[in-house]
């Protein structure tokens, strides 16, 4: 922050506007401890000029003591974005009762008990939490997310996850009623419980974007379980195209009776044209698309 040494005015102008203190992207980036005591009290300072204002954090968490001096700000934080964190669990297991905003990013290969962990500490903030965003890793599987069954998450309406497991995503809708769009990569690589016989309904969703690096030879299965009353916008992007699904996305359709706009599907599929007019047939006004394929570098996708 520049302000507070341009003169002494702007100084106490800049200190006494809290709303100026309330972003900090933050990481110690000294070994040193005698550097790390310094960056520690800047830090402290800067959120404390926040004066109770909610807070917008960015943590490199390499270092435990960022998560110590954390602790006493828990209440005010709202956002949070953890950018590389080997102590992820630690600061969000305690309890952050203003937290909305939840960002997982990293490329840590997380073990089974890991991420189990990490999967309970989200847990803890389901009341709250309107925005969850999970990278590329760790991918969860249905069993990390089994307590979800218990909750309701009232107010979560954006989620950006990847998982190994179809079921994830029947379990989310499920449990979030106010969902309005869903983002989610799917590995479907590893055997799971069979999805529900009962139809699971959604009234709120009207994003869903569906992306996986492999063939989405589960998508049949997912459509046949779902109903959503109100998508506008379906998504479905694979790494290796194989048959589209088109009787099971026509009877999704017809069952969901939603007023979809615009469907990205089938990148390069030699039905793709006659396939997008049944669809438009069924809706006049949608408007489709061949979906963008991608391909996986170095554990992260991208779009080519």
């Amino acid at each position: 922050m520049l302000l507070p040494r341009i003169c002494r005015r702007w100084r106490e102008v800049a200190v006494g506007t809290p709303g100026l203190w309330c972003r900090l992207f933050g990481g110690f980036r000294s070994s040193r401890c005698r550097h790390r005591k310094k960056e520690s009290f800047c830090y402290d300072t800067w959120l404390k000029r926040s004066q109770g204002l909610p807070l917008s954090l960015e943590v490199m968490c390499f270092s435990n003591p960022l998560i110590g001096l954390l602790q006493h700000y828990t209440n005010q934080i709202s956002s949070l974005r953890i950018v590389c964190c080997a102590a992820t669990h630690e600061l969000l297991l305690n309890d952050l009762p203003a937290l909305q905003v939840l960002t997982i990013d990293g490329l840590t290969n997380y073990s089974q008990l890991e991420r189990s962990t990490i999967a309970r500490s989200i847990l803890n903030h389901s009341f709250t939490l309107r925005s969850l965003r999970v990278s590329s890793e760790p991918s969860f599987y249905s069993a990390d997310f089994d307590p979800f069954k218990n909750f309701r998450w009232t107010h979560l309406t954006d989620v950006d996850i990847c998982v190994c497991q179809k079921n994830v995503l029947v379990v989310l809708l499920q449990q979030a009623p106010n969902l309005s769009s869903v983002k989610i990569f799917i590995m479907d690589m590893h055997p799971e419980p069979p999805l529900p016989v009962k139809l699971c309904t959604h009234e709120k969703l009207q994003l869903l974007h569906i992306s996986s690096s492999e063939s989405l030879a589960s998508l049949p299965y997912m459509l046949d379980a779902l109903s959503l009353l109100n998508l506008r916008n379906f998504i479905a992007n694979e790494g290796i195209q194989l048959e589209w699904p088109h009787e099971e996305f026509k009877a999704f359709l017809a069952r969901s009776k939603c007023p979809l706009e615009v469907l990205h599907f089938g990148a390069g599929t030699s039905k793709f044209d006659k396939q997008a007019a049944e669809y438009i047939a069924l809706i006049p006004s949608l408007k489709v698309f061949p979906a963008r394929k991608y391909k996986v570098y170095r554990r992260h996708w991208c779009y080519m």
